[in-house]
């Protein structure tokens, strides 16, 4: 919402069945009806495609070594809800889509402390320059 709000265009909503791709952009009145279909209806997000024909509905698939949700053009990437959602090779995606800032909004920060960690570094222009384990220290412990 706040991205919308601020002038951002929002391309993709998930939720674990999968996702929506909606090139032409979703906006508030696309958000007010999902917004109403996951709180109210309780309903799944593959039901935005019988209201926006346009868009394109992505059935998740554990089977892949990577989301097709992160291999989408943008400049941002807002992972939420699912820790480790992110891994090397959605990583790589990210940077190969011209992503430029991923921003997770869950509970815990993380993305994992492998290769998967770095590939969210670098997709975000950030050395690894910090411990392995700085995003387990408190922020005043931090220096």
């Amino acid at each position: 919402e706040k991205i919308i709000e601020l002038g951002g265009k929002v391309v993709t909503l998930s939720d674990s069945s999968g996702y929506i791709y909606d090139e032409e952009g979703i906006d508030a009145d696309k958000l007010t009806f999902v917004k109403r279909l996951k709180n109210i209806k309780r309903g799944r997000i593959y039901e935005y495609i019988d209201k926006y024909s346009e868009a394109v509905y992505t059935e998740a698939d554990t089977s892949l070594d990577h989301n097709p949700l992160w291999d989408h053009k943008a400049d941002c990437a807002f992972p939420s809800a699912t820790e480790n959602e992110i891994n090397e090779k959605d990583g790589m995606n990210l940077m190969k889509n011209g992503v430029k800032l991923v921003c997770e909004w869950s509970g815990r920060i993380r993305v994992g402390n492998g290769p998967e960690q770095h590939a969210v570094e670098l997709a975000c222009g950030r050395s690894r320059s910090t411990s392995q384990n700085d995003h387990e220290k408190h922020p005043s412990d931090l220096s």
